[in-house]
């Protein structure tokens, strides 16, 4: 089941909310971002309560 319905770099809202209801409900973070739709890593970063990450390099064409 995907939730995902945003475009790539939208804000995942919703996403984020049922993932953590998912995990208090006892999901652990790899099954819950399967569920999702969402990296597991991300999973992760959200249950540190990280903010999301913002590019600083510009990639210069060579």
């Amino acid at each position: 089941m995907n939730l995902r319905k945003t475009a790539p770099g939208r804000p995942l809202v919703e996403e984020r909310r049922k993932f953590l209801e998912l995990v208090g409900q006892g999901v652990s973070i790899r099954e819950a971002s399967r569920i999702i739709g969402i990296n597991r890593r991300t999973g992760q970063e959200w249950m540190n309560g990280r903010k999301p990450r913002i590019k600083t390099t510009v990639r210069t064409g060579k």
